[in-house]
């Protein structure tokens, strides 16, 4: 690494800890009741970020698409891997989402298959700092992982602590 790309890897280090610290503050604990159930997604702020990451997404695989001969191998790997990260990031803020009522927790995501999962089939919890999420263990129904970047997660943790009888956190 060049003593000129440090600073560039700082300062893009702590704009994206500024901006994920700023879209867990646009988080609402509350979550709002549609249809009889509790919804936990991503507010609009998150989603325009995601929408911000794919259009960054494309220009990255764009640029890359122009690079010289000698660079285009590298390039395509860079460019690539940044856009299919933006991609993702997009995904997840425009279609996970889960709900959850007294008896059933319902996920939704491009990732897997949708769930019903009953309340009963949680068997613990745990929390990932690295990945900033409130994961759910069940049987039989594996995790369902929660990022802190969901609006509503204040109202499942009630309904999560009183099924797993614990303290508040």
């Amino acid at each position: 690494m060049s003593s000129s790309s440090l600073p560039t890897g700082v300062i893009g280090g702590v704009l994206a800890t500024l901006l994920m610290t700023w879209l867990v503050t646009r988080a609402i604990p509350a979550a709002r009741l549609r249809s009889g159930r509790y919804v936990v997604e991503y507010r609009l702020p998150a989603k325009i970020a995601g929408w911000s990451f794919l259009a960054i997404g494309f220009f990255i695989a764009y640029a890359a698409s122009r690079a010289s001969a000698d660079q285009r191998v590298l390039a395509a790997c860079v460019g690539g891997t940044l856009f299919l990260i933006s991609l993702y990031v997009f995904l997840e803020g425009q279609f996970v989402r889960v709900e959850f009522d007294d008896e059933f927790i319902y996920t939704f995501s491009p990732w897997r298959k949708r769930r019903v999962i009953p309340w009963s089939a949680v068997a613990g919890y745990s929390y990932s700092a690295v990945n900033r999420w409130h994961i759910l263990k069940t049987r039989g129904n594996g995790s369902v992982r929660l990022s802190e970047l969901l609006s509503g997660l204040g109202t499942m943790r009630e309904k999560w602590e009183s099924v797993l009888h614990h303290k508040p956190f």
